[in-house]
């Protein structure tokens, strides 16, 4: 995400003398650093343009059923450390789903792991936005992070989040933290819970951010609507009327509330009748902050029918659709986005189709799950750790479970293994060595039951397909490619046989061919449109037809669908999150892990990594072909 920085000059308006002098006596006081009245000059050399800087995603937390919501906050600036006093969830309420926000300011995005009463947390930066007047720096910055942190929270307790840095905003600091907790209840009303979060700063005279809340269907006549805002930097400087559908709902509400400079703030909304879409318009006149996450709770449904979309590069403050999961008396809930998953939701599982994983090659660790609900790991192992090597999956020996391969780019070395265990690999070949940017996948090409590698060359469009676990050339190549396109596979049209597709991130199409042969799409559809997103191909509801997916992995968002068909997402979860990891979809089997691996700290270091087993030493490893652009079959060829 792009971020704009404004330098805050040491000459104010004379109209701004006052409030300057106020500032500076509350620095005396209070004994920090004091914060900026925002410059609004459009002149000379204190010149700023009226800049908001970052955004808020609606992929984040939908939530549905006989639910309710509430959350708790603590100010941390030159502390690093506070006292989250949850007390209002009700006797009987059981927390379905526990969220963690912090916020630092300063210099560094390097605070995504905390404590939370002394467990461990490894959250993610959610959002980075620009300045919020506390210094002439123009490095400062504000980060936001989020963490499900399920597992940790019970229900009411004091819950200390520590680990946040103390050092004042021109190097590194806090802002605050903010507990948001869901909890179900039987005879509450359905509601729909929708978040978006992230981070956005509004630090000149006169700044305003719209933020949108759409796919839902409220109650008519609507019995509730409450608003929760996680807001930093909130002083006692006016930032004027707070908008709902361009009616006041409060004036100057962000004061720091839950102390220096932090405020987890709720409105009752429902007087406005919030419909589809809702827009809530952040407002500042003579403050700065910093907006964590916007939070809408209202009695409702989601929508029953599945619109179109329209393809668009970056994805936008509209959440999309849910299609939850069957859940328990009470509730349901699913997750888009972007945190590290340390915990389960209460909601049934889907039926079994392919589950989601990671590869982490930093320590060579596989880390799987079947269930496809927000979740920590169901299986983890340790297998593969070489250098430049990349994740592949599948069912290599034809018995129903998708194991681990790892593929060397630059040599065309394959190791395959057939258990989801850690271990030596149980089979070595080469084949498509030295292609510059060779892609790896598996699948059952010829539909004899068994998974077998195949690449696609980025360079030429080229897929090549070999039909046994063994060294050689490929048995089939052909051409099907589109500038722009990202390769994926899958069964699309659930004839047992894999073929090849296309995704195109900034337009959200799909192109998927039924034949492992050149021509045009099949089938071509919309879905998507999400940067820096990976394509996926699954069988995600067990029907016997592959469809499509996204993630993006850093981030720990996925996002499925059902159907082969323009529309949007019907599957979201919460899971992974790990900086680098690669992704990585199939059948695991049988649960070997339940502990929740997800949190750094509790992985065990994988110490002597297991050895792979090296390809037969008497076969040599193709060399890189001097043609890039070569048709495929070169990469892999053996000495005969």
């Amino acid at each position: 995400m792009a971020t704009m920085f404004q330098t805050q000059g040491v000459t104010r308006r004379a109209g701004r003398l006052a409030l300057i002098v106020l500032v500076l006596l509350l620095a005396l006081t209070a004994g920090v650093s004091a914060q900026d009245v925002p410059d609004g000059s459009t002149t000379g050399a204190d010149a700023q343009p009226n800049v908001v800087v970052g955004s808020l995603t609606s992929s984040a937390i939908t939530a549905s059923g006989n639910i309710n919501a509430t959350a708790a906050g603590v100010g941390l600036r030159g502390t690093g450390t506070g006292d989250i006093v949850l007390n209002t969830i009700p006797a009987g309420a059981t927390v379905q789903n526990a969220f963690l926000y912090w916020a630092t300011i300063g210099t560094t995005d390097g605070f995504a792991n905390v404590t939370l009463n002394g467990n461990a947390v490894m959250g993610n930066n959610i959002g980075t936005a620009g300045e919020t007047c506390w210094t002439d720096n123009a490095a400062e910055a504000n980060f936001v992070y989020f963490a499900d942190v399920t597992a940790l929270v019970a229900g009411n307790g004091t819950y200390t989040i520590a680990g946040l840095p103390n050092s004042g905003p021109e190097v590194n600091d806090s802002q605050g933290a903010s507990l948001v907790v869901v909890y179900a209840q039987a005879g509450l009303p359905n509601r729909l819970i929708l978040v978006n979060h992230g981070a956005v700063t509004l630090s000149d005279v006169g700044d305003s951010f719209v933020d949108t809340f759409t796919g839902f269907v409220p109650d008519s006549p609507l019995t509730s609507a409450v608003l929760w805002t996680l807001v930093g930097d909130g002083q006692t400087f006016s930032e004027g009327d707070q908008l709902i559908n361009g009616q006041v709902f409060a004036t100057d509400p962000f004061d720091g509330g839950d102390g220096d400079w932090w405020d987890t703030d709720t409105f009752d909304v429902t007087a406005f009748n919030p419909s589809d879409p809702t827009n809530v318009t952040f407002n500042t006149a003579d403050d700065c902050l910093l907006i964590a996450a916007n939070i809408l709770e209202i009695t409702g449904q989601e929508p029953t029918a599945t619109p179109s979309i329209t393809p668009t590069a970056t994805p936008t403050n509209t959440p999309p659709a849910t299609v939850t999961a069957t859940a328990t008396a009470t509730a349901t809930a699913t997750m888009a986005a972007t945190s590290t998953a340390t915990a389960t939701s209460t909601a049934m599982p889907l039926p079994m189709g392919d589950g989601v994983g990671i590869y982490d090659p930093a320590r060579a660790l596989w880390l799987l799950r079947n269930t496809l609900t927000t979740g920590e790991a169901e299986i983890a192992f340790v297998f593969g750790g070489l250098a430049g090597g990349l994740a592949v999956t599948g069912d290599w020996n034809g018995d129903g479970v998708d194991t681990p391969g790892i593929f060397v780019p630059a040599t065309g070395a394959w190791y395959i293994r057939n258990s989801n265990t850690s271990g030596l690999s149980d089979a070595a070949f080469v084949f498509g060595g030295g292609i510059p940017g060779a892609m790896p996948f598996a699948g059952d090409w010829n539909g004899d039951g068994m998974e077998t590698p195949g690449l696609y060359n980025p360079n030429n469009g080229m897929w090549l397909l070999r039909n046994s676990l063994t060294s050689g050339i490929a048995d089939v190549s052909f051409t099907f490619a589109e500038s722009g396109f990202n390769p994926v596979v899958g069964d699309w049209d659930g004839d047992g046989v894999t073929t090849p597709g296309l995704h195109n991130q900034a337009t959200a199409q799909w192109l998927l061919r039924n034949s492992n042969s050149a021509g045009s799409a099949d089938v071509s559809l919309l879905y998507g449109g999400v940067t820096n997103s990976t394509p996926l191909g699954g069988d995600w509801d067990n029907d016997g037809v592959d469809t499509v997916g996204i993630t993006i992995t850093n981030l720990a968002y996925w996002d499925l669908r059902n159907s082969n068909t323009t529309g949007i997402g019907e599957v979201f979860l919460v899971y992974g999150g790990i900086f680098n990891a690669q992704p990585v979809t199939g059948r695991w089997g049988t649960p070997m892990v339940t502990a929740p691996l997800l949190q750094q700290n509790e992985i065990a270091a994988p110490g002597e990594l297991p050895q792979l087993a090296p390809p037969p030493a008497e076969l040599q490893l193709p060399a890189a072909p001097a043609d890039p652009n070569t048709d495929g079959n070169l990469g892999g060829e053996l000495p005969q």
